[in-house]
């Protein structure tokens, strides 16, 4: 009688330990056996929005006689209008305002009138140094070369000090937040080429930036 109570009670056992040793190494499986992480579960990317300054006298087939240069370097009623228009194309969680040091990408930043974002004056936003024409330059990267004019800047100068501001504006801000940059028609391109993976010479032709246009991505993990 006894002998049979005991292998009954082992026989019943038997089941429920070895289920409960399954259960274990499931629950401490490898991370291949783990569920993959869903859309909602990482983190929102940084976001940059590159813009080129609004309509400024400058711009102007026919700038009015007689204008100083400081005046030329302010936006029109026109592009007052633009910059405010543009605000629509840019994110709600817009965290920073960078503005080239110039007067018409610093009014056309200020004009997006952007709440909690005060507008920042970044050197690096200015346009590229030198008095190459701009139709030589281009002609110049489709032949593959890149030209630095006297003392002046390559393309390949501005890809470097861009890399170098994009790398400070990723320490500044956190996931999900965005930032505006407001830059030039020859910058313009770079820095989305740069955000983009775009080959540095193909950045001119590949990226072209209109008066007052945005174009927003990610800002790639380093």
């Amino acid at each position: 009688m006894r002998f049979r109570l005991l292998a009954l009670l082992i026989a019943t056992a038997t089941p429920l330990t070895v289920g409960a040793c399954k259960n274990s190494k499931d629950s401490n499986g490898s991370a291949a056996d783990q569920p993959a992480p869903t859309e909602a579960s990482r983190p929102a990317p940084i976001s940059v929005c590159v813009m080129r300054h609004a309509e400024a006298y400058s711009n102007l087939e026919e700038p009015p006689a007689g204008m100083a240069d400081a005046d030329l370097d302010a936006l029109t009623d026109a592009g007052k209008a633009q910059a405010r228009a543009a605000r629509s194309k840019l994110p709600a969680s817009v965290a920073i305002v960078w503005s080239s040091p110039r007067n018409r990408t610093r009014q056309t930043a200020a004009a997006l009138g952007l709440a909690g974002a005060a507008v920042q004056v970044v050197p690096e936003l200015a346009p590229l140094r030198g008095d190459m024409p701009w139709s030589e330059r281009v002609a110049a990267w489709k032949a593959g070369r890149d030209p630095r004019p006297a003392r002046g800047e390559s393309l390949d100068d501005g890809r470097r000090r861009i890399a170098a501001a994009l790398a400070r504006l990723g320490a500044m801000l956190e996931p999900g937040e965005a930032a505006v940059l407001v830059t030039h028609s020859d910058l313009a391109p770079v820095i989305v080429g740069q955000l983009k993976g775009t080959p540095l010479l193909e950045r001119p032709a590949a990226h072209p930036f209109g008066l007052a246009d945005v174009v927003c991505a990610p800002l790639p993990s380093s």
